[in-house]
């Protein structure tokens, strides 16, 4: 398993520095994913970790990755992304 490299920690969230090559949430398909990581990395600290992938990167993509640390944290950010995603744009005219 490749090492995790993380950028930010708190106690509401984690930002993990994702290579290219990996993918970011787990699959019957896969062997290793970042989320298996963050979920590793949690368990040392946490005996029932949470891990919320807030938006996914492509296997080809490197970049930040937010994982959410609790439940609740997870459903407000994913709300305010899907609100953000949606949200229709005011034309000036």
């Amino acid at each position: 398993m490749e090492h995790l490299h993380v950028a930010h920690e708190n106690k509401d969230y984690i930002v993990i520095n994702k290579t290219a090559g990996l993918i970011s949430e787990k699959n019957p398909y896969e062997n290793t994913a970042v989320e298996d990581q963050v979920f590793a990395h949690l368990s040392k600290t946490d005996s029932k970790p949470f891990t919320g992938v807030i938006d996914r990167l492509d296997r080809v993509t490197s970049g930040a990755l937010v994982f959410a640390k609790k439940k609740a944290f997870w459903w407000y950010l994913t709300c305010r992304l899907v609100a953000v995603r949606f949200e229709k744009p005011i034309s000036p005219w």
